[in-house]
């Protein structure tokens, strides 16, 4: 099951939170709507924080448009039925 706490921790380490990927991200700051991308699998990662408040942070994620080889094998697999 996907972590969401310990995939925004990673985020703001600057490490990407797709399963199983060592890829750090870049810096989010240099980006205009402070995507951080991965430099393994090419995902975009960032934390949102809804009503400011500390128990509402969320990883969102736009998956690589050439193809995530990390969630790619996910989808592959009958256990996750994510997709």
């Amino acid at each position: 099951m996907f972590d969401r706490r310990a995939a925004c921790s990673q985020i703001l380490a600057g490490r990407c939170a797709c399963p199983g990927c060592p890829g750090k991200l870049s810096d989010p700051r240099r980006s205009p709507n402070g995507w951080g991308h991965c430099r393994s699998c090419h995902c975009a990662w960032r934390v949102e924080n809804y009503g400011g408040d500390a128990s509402r942070i969320y990883p969102m994620t736009v998956p690589s448009s050439q193809g995530c080889p990390v969630w790619d094998e996910m989808a592959n697999d009958p256990a996750h039925r994510w997709r």
